[in-house]
């Protein structure tokens, strides 16, 4: 589950936006909310218990005075090496996939090239949409 390399700050928030994918589309979140304070508190909720933010994603902040999340999302579209693109759409911030076929794709191609297990993305996911609440996520 952790990787020799290091990996560069774009390369951490590159991989972060695809794992909040993978771990929504695990547990059949399609989109969430796009308003900004929400979003930054439920990610700020959820990082710290997330089992790879202290070693392998040290550059990921999320607190009250800095949140990366909205960077990570809004920049995905832009970052070539990012597998999903996420936009916001009728006030909804939806994942889109870029180059693989699905999001099992994504997480096989993180295992492989980073050592990350598929299943720790819902570890960020779960906490994640619990804080947000229902009524700020749309399921599949």
């Amino acid at each position: 589950m952790t990787t020799r390399q290091q990996l560069s700050p774009t390369s951490q928030k590159t991989l972060v936006g695809d794992g909040l994918a993978v771990g929504l589309h695990a547990i059949d979140v399609a989109a969430f909310t796009a308003k900004g304070s929400e979003v930054e508190m439920a990610f700020n909720h959820a990082w710290p218990t997330f089992p790879l933010a202290s070693t392998m994603f040290r550059a990921i902040k999320a607190s009250f005075e800095r949140c990366n999340l909205p960077e990570i999302l809004d920049h995905s579209p832009r970052r070539r090496s990012s597998d999903v693109a996420w936009h916001i759409k009728n006030g909804w911030w939806e994942p889109h996939l870029r180059y693989a076929d699905s999001y099992q794709e994504v997480a096989d191609l993180m295992r492989r090239s980073h050592g990350i297990l598929p299943s720790i993305w819902m570890e960020l996911a779960e906490p994640f949409v619990a804080k947000l609440g229902e009524e700020r996520v749309r399921r599949d």
